[in-house]
């Protein structure tokens, strides 16, 4: 994490887009993988889709949205999978120092890509097959089970991020 924002910054300063440019972007990376993990990990997917339909997406939107946020972690347990069935079968890479064990490591990754990518594609074939069987998209306007309210946390959470967002593009103004 650390060495992507350093790259970040030394690549904007080293290709005339200026150190403050570098930051910002790297502020940028920094709230995107702190804020998305968090709103993953304590919001259902199912409340996530609801309040976007409540500030205004249809529900097309924010169901392409929320099932990319759960893609996420079912590739993760994919990959872990597919490394655990390679070390089983004993396809492993030499254990090494520095270097080669780094490079080993990212070997065995680009080894798993392609069965990576198939299960993706079976698994993007399912659900398709699954929303027309449903009748996905038939109606304009959907209906909701159950209804949320909001409390006082999340009013103070939401202005928090509201209140982030304005120094950002503020700081973002001034600078440019």
């Amino acid at each position: 994490m650390l060495f992507l924002i350093a790259l970040v910054v030394i690549l904007q300063t080293g290709f005339g887009g200026g150190l403050i440019t570098g930051l910002m972007i790297a502020c940028r990376i920094i709230s995107l993988v702190i804020i998305l993990p968090l709103l993953t990990m304590t919001t259902p997917t199912g409340d996530i889709a609801f309040s976007l339909t409540r500030l205004g997406f249809n529900y097309k939107t924010a169901f392409i949205i929320t099932s990319a946020f759960n893609i996420l972690p079912s590739f993760q347990e994919d990959a872990r999978q597919l490394l655990d069935a390679r070390k089983l079968r004993t396809v492993t890479a030499r254990r090494g120092r520095g270097k080669r064990n780094v490079l080993a490591k990212f070997g065995e990754y680009a080894k798993i890509a392609l069965p990576l990518m198939i299960k993706a594609m079976r698994r993007a074939s399912a659900a398709a097959l699954a929303m027309d069987s449903r009748a996905f998209g038939a109606y304009r306007a959907r209906t909701w089970r159950r209804k949320t309210k909001m409390s006082a946390l999340d009013f103070i959470a939401f202005a928090a991020g509201i209140a982030y967002a304005a120094i950002a593009v503020t700081a973002n103004y001034i600078i440019k």
